[in-house]
């Protein structure tokens, strides 16, 4: 009971000192790709520690095992080796590899994190590939059991811890945020990848039961298919058994068959082509006859032919005339007015000739009136960005009438500050 009141006394003292921390975090940086200046970086450096001191102090109290992820950034970053600096190194199996043996702290140290697993060590480094998943398995190598309530805020708690000591040595090294924005970021696909395989478990277990009621009603159907096919079979062989029997008394009648059938139809050949020649006899004696008749039909056609061409000569002869003089008249009449239209025409082209001149100016004229409309107003523009800048570079740096303004806040704030100490 004394642990547990303790522990949640601590963790009240660090949430409630977070929004503080956040605020000024806040206030000094903003969150934004570029780096800091080494005073901002240092200032923050602090809060940090301090909220990794608290979060240390908490997971001390608590009961349970452990999971110590303080890296002593500045023992390693100190301390020359026989293999060089650790950031030149890009990796790091064992611990005979990171330090050197022979300095009694590290022997307690070591001593101390021999029941931590090999992988701790490589969390030490920002540039160990995938370090949430790393984070994942060294919390569960350290025991905690995170199927009741102080294993998860144990477990939180060391998550929060390891993020802390990656911005830390960001901040440290580099004056930035990126460790944040990847942590950030491994944090919302770790949840997108969790959100899809749950969605994928549900739509198999569906699919499963799909597929067993498929399963069933195929077996089904196939057992009917092989009921049908048994009796196919069956059937086929009563079947097989009849042919065997029918096939020599068929094959006897169809010899029989085929001779009667030979011998009726010789006889119905003869008397086909007999016939064939009494047709062809009558052909000839109506061809001779229809020769006849078709030269006297020829004869009268061809004299009627040259009637019709004599009567259409003396036809179009008058119609020619007729209509070449109607023609004439038609052409003599369109050229009068072609004539017409062209004097129309030159008096048209004349007037436009006069009044391009006149439309150009007045176009010129407009084009000029609103080239001045639009620079006015550009200029218009221009001034009132220029005198807001001059307004707020007067108000940053308390020029001119803004001196005594901030003057009067900055002794506000300070007058504020010594009364909250």
């Amino acid at each position: 009971m004394g642990e547990a009141f303790y522990s949640g006394r601590v963790h009240a003292s660090i949430a409630s000192s977070l929004d503080p921390t956040i605020d000024l975090i806040m206030k000094h940086v903003d969150l934004a790709p570029f780096r800091l200046d080494s005073v901002q970086a240092i200032h923050i450096a602090v809060i940090m520690e301090d909220l990794f001191d608290q979060l240390e102090v908490l997971g001390s109290a608590q009961a349970g095992p452990t999971v110590e992820l303080r890296s002593k950034t500045s023992f390693y970053d100190h301390q020359p080796s026989k293999h060089g600096a650790w950031w030149d190194k890009p990796d790091f199996r064992s611990a005979s590899n990171m330090f050197p043996h022979d300095d009694v702290g590290f022997l307690s140290k070591h001593q101390y994190n021999s029941r931590i697993p090999k992988l701790l060590f490589e969390t030490y480094f920002p540039r160990a590939p995938k370090p949430t998943r790393r984070l994942t398995e060294i919390i569960r190598c350290s025991g905690i059991k995170t199927d009741n309530a102080a294993g998860k805020l144990q477990a939180d708690r060391a998550f929060l811890q390891w993020s802390l000591h990656l911005i830390l040595e960001d901040l440290l090294k580099h004056n930035s945020f990126e460790a944040l924005k990847s942590v950030i970021e491994g944090e919302q696909n770790r949840k997108k990848y969790m959100t899809d395989v749950f969605s994928k478990i549900l739509q198999d277990m569906e699919r499963i039961k799909q597929l067993k009621i498929d399963i069933k009603k195929t077996k089904k159907e196939k057992l009917k298919e092989f009921q049908t096919l048994d009796a196919q079979i069956f059937e086929t062989r009563d079947n097989l058994l009849e042919l065997q029997f029918r096939k020599p008394l068929e094959a006897a009648y169809v010899q029989k068959c085929g001779k009667a059938t030979i011998s009726r139809v010789r006889k119905m050949c003869l008397k086909t082509e007999k016939e064939a020649g009494d047709d062809m006899k009558e052909a000839k004696f109506h061809i001779a006859n229809e020769s006849r008749c078709h030269d006297a039909m020829m004869k009268i056609i061809k004299s009627k032919m040259k009637n019709t061409k004599q009567t259409l000569y003396d036809y179009w002869a008058d119609r020619y005339e007729k209509d070449t003089t109607r023609l004439q008249a038609e052409l003599d009449e369109i050229k009068l007015e072609r004539s017409r239209d062209l004097s129309r025409m030159t008096y048209l082209r004349k007037m436009i000739d006069d009044y391009e001149e006149i439309v150009q100016d007045d176009r010129r004229i407009k084009k000029l009136s609103t080239d001045k409309v639009l620079k006015n107003e550009r200029e218009k523009k221009n001034a009132t960005r220029l005198q807001a800048w001059w307004r707020g570079t007067m108000v940053r740096r308390a020029l001119g009438p803004f001196k005594l303004l901030v003057a009067d806040l900055r002794a506000r704030r300070n007058s504020r500050s010594e009364k909250k100490n």
